[in-house]
């Protein structure tokens, strides 16, 4: 992981990049992975995007996106505390059936994601 010079506030630590176009504080730990066969037991947060089946060269079939996806047997290895995130609109990335589950927080991020975003272009814009 890179420093990002330029990228935090003046007088503090710089954020640490762990992948692009996202920051996070140096106390934070990067544990981005790409894990196979579904163990998410220790887990604290799972954020899934969607992978659109995409056209022609970009095109993904179902095998292809299932691995990346919140069924109920990954859901089931998830620690009762673990968040599960997705950015709005959710695709496919967790089972209609899983929606309801307490540890997805799919729309308390998108309710969230407004106010923040009014926040920021407030602080921007003065």
């Amino acid at each position: 992981m890179s420093a990002c010079v330029g990228c935090s506030p003046p007088g503090s630590p710089p954020f640490t990049r762990c992948s692009p176009g996202f920051l996070l504080p140096p106390a934070l730990e990067d544990r981005t992975d790409r894990r196979s066969g579904g163990d998410f037991s220790d887990l604290d947060v799972l954020h899934l995007g969607g992978l659109a089946p995409g056209s022609g060269d970009d095109y993904l079939d179902d095998a292809a996106r299932a691995p990346f996806a919140l069924t109920p047997a990954t859901a089931g290895t998830l620690p009762e505390t673990a968040v599960v995130l997705s950015p709005m609109p959710v695709i496919d990335e967790i089972a209609p059936e899983l929606r309801s589950d307490p540890r997805v927080r799919i729309f308390d991020q998108s309710d969230l994601g407004v106010s923040v975003r009014a926040a920021v272009l407030r602080l921007l814009l003065g």
